[in-house]
């Protein structure tokens, strides 16, 4: 045992050196990649997903979520998970997987759901947002809406096949009631400031991952760089810098984007195990990633062919030029009223544990 640890502190020394090295070496790339995943955060995740952790919060705060998760009961059902899980499908439907991970850390948290009901639900609600998808990568980088809306749909059609997948070794769900017992005696308004400051922290926790993955993928990858190094890299690294690098792929575009927003990048995979409780796992969502790329980008070109030659063009425009969102705030109004609401959370709690000290 004493020799393993040795070793593992060794290989992190080794790594920490070599992370130290290479922004030592590359100064310029550092500072451009920081800057690039702060000006991301800023203009696209921030304004896209915020909103999202703190209705998710919210729900679970107050008890709704089974109310949340009426409309996909018969797909709980299927899933073999309980009802209140349908909450953690329609914010991840809505927000991407760092809202549905959001959701089912509170549900958990909660003694909504078992851990093993997350780790299967994870398999179902871990997609991306319709914004990303349609806006960000069909209109923004690929030049075409109707791409992203199957590239969209594609993409939950293999999270609900894969969900159904791992549910058949499963037993069927216990009911549980101690979440709504416990949200009784929670009021609207103290529901309202825990669910901010919960979102508030998982948004520092994503902005942080998103930060310093474009800041590996800045070192990494030098502007003269091959493209196909490059591109393998950004897909491994981050989705949207994936997507982005797929885009502007001569040939492939559709298929190299299905596999990004399939394996949502090391960076989505560590706002996943630092949103998640330890208690659930991320092995299985790992083994079902090769079937949710096939069936994902086998959805996607059947929509497609569905549709007119004309309507299904793609641009390939470069590196996403157009806006990321059809429609948000500017970034700087976004930045500013996170600050606030990050200040103001950390006051109203610092005022909680001065008025009831332990």
């Amino acid at each position: 045992m004493i020799c393993k640890n040795s070793v593992g502190r060794l290989w992190s020394i080794g790594i920490a050196a070599l992370c130290c090295a290479l922004f030592l070496m590359r100064p310029g790339s550092a500072a451009a990649g920081i800057a690039a995943g702060l000006e991301r955060c800023a203009k696209s995740m921030i304004p896209a997903l915020f909103p999202f952790l703190v209705i998710s919060e919210f729900i679970c705060q107050t008890g709704c979520a089974p109310l949340a998760a009426l409309p996909f009961r018969p797909l709980c059902r299927l899933l073999r998970v309980s009802p209140a899980g349908g909450s953690a499908i329609s914010m991840g439907m809505l927000g991407g997987f760092a809202s549905g991970c959001s959701s089912i850390s509170s549900l958990v948290k909660t003694n909504a759901i078992t851990p093993d009901e997350a780790r299967r639900l994870l398999c179902c609600c871990a997609g991306i947002s319709p914004a990303f998808a349609i806006s960000a990568v069909g209109y923004g980088m690929l030049g075409n809406s109707f791409v992203g809306w199957a590239l969209f749909l594609g993409n939950w059609a293999a999270c609900f096949f894969c969900g159904w997948l791992v549910s058949f070794r499963s037993d069927s769900p216990k009911l549980r009631d101690t979440n709504t017992q416990t949200a009784l005696h929670t009021s609207i308004g103290n529901a309202f400031v825990a669910s901010v400051n919960g979102a508030v922290a998982k948004m520092l926790t994503i902005c942080g991952f998103v930060v310093i993955f474009a800041l590996f993928a800045a070192v990494l990858a030098p502007e003269n760089a091959p493209y196909k190094a490059a591109l393998l890299l950004d897909l491994l690294l981050e989705i949207s810098a994936g997507c982005r690098s797929a885009a502007a792929e001569p040939a492939g575009q559709l298929f190299f984007c299905t596999i990004s927003m399939s394996l949502l990048g090391l960076c989505g995979w560590a706002q996943m195990r630092a949103i998640l409780p330890d208690s659930v796992s991320l092995r299985t969502f790992l083994f079902t990633r090769p079937l949710h790329i096939a069936l994902a980008y086998g959805v996607a070109r059947l929509l497609l062919k569905l549709l007119p030659g004309d309507a299904v063009a793609l641009t390939g425009l470069a590196a996403g030029e157009r806006l990321v969102l059809a429609s948000s705030l500017p970034w700087e109004s976004a930045l500013c009223l996170f600050a606030f609401l990050a200040v103001t959370c950390q006051a109203i709690t610092s005022l909680r544990r001065n008025a009831n000290p332990l």
